[in-house]
């Protein structure tokens, strides 16, 4: 098989169950009124709280996209480490069916396997005067703060949803 068969072939989709998925209480209409109102949350001392946005598909059906903000005081910006990306549905009997995912951005794992490579570079090569356990816990705190970061990030975003459009999750 040469090179431009290979390119030819397409790719499947991956087929992977949906995170979240429950059907709401509530219409569309109300759905989305209930998701704009979360951007005036405060759900941290220096989060400035979520993000919501929302793309109409068709007649009964929203593509939403809900971040968990942090604000960048040296560029002045917002950014998101974890957001939810799915779908509302407007069902038959006045209910309203959500569908999504919770990514983590590639940043985040880029940003987590260099400070796993700098824990392993310390841990190995020996320095001027030996390695020593405040070093070795410093250089494990870091990672684990900012794994805990991620995981307190993704709960945000369910809870947000469980409590918002009464739903299990």
């Amino acid at each position: 098989m040469n090179t431009m068969e290979k390119s030819k072939r397409k790719l499947k989709p991956k087929d992977a169950p949906a995170q979240i998925e429950f059907a709401a209480p509530y219409s569309l209409a109300e759905c989305l009124f209930h998701l704009r109102d979360t951007k005036h949350l405060q759900t941290g001392f220096i989060s400035p709280g979520i993000d919501p946005s929302f793309e109409k598909v068709d007649d009964i059906t929203y593509q939403i996209r809900i971040r968990r903000t942090w604000y960048d005081y040296r560029y002045r910006r917002h950014y998101a480490y974890v957001e939810l990306r799915g779908y509302l549905r407007a069902l038959d009997n006045g209910a309203t069916m959500v569908i999504g995912n919770i990514r983590i951005a590639p940043v985040a794992y880029l940003l987590m396997g260099l400070l796993l490579v700098l824990i392993v570079a310390v841990i190995v090569l020996p320095g001027p005067r030996g390695i020593n356990l405040f070093t070795t816990v410093l250089f494990l705190a870091v990672p684990g703060v900012f794994g805990a970061m991620l995981y307190l990030d993704r709960r945000t975003l369910l809870h947000l949803l469980r409590h918002t459009l009464g739903g299990e999750v």
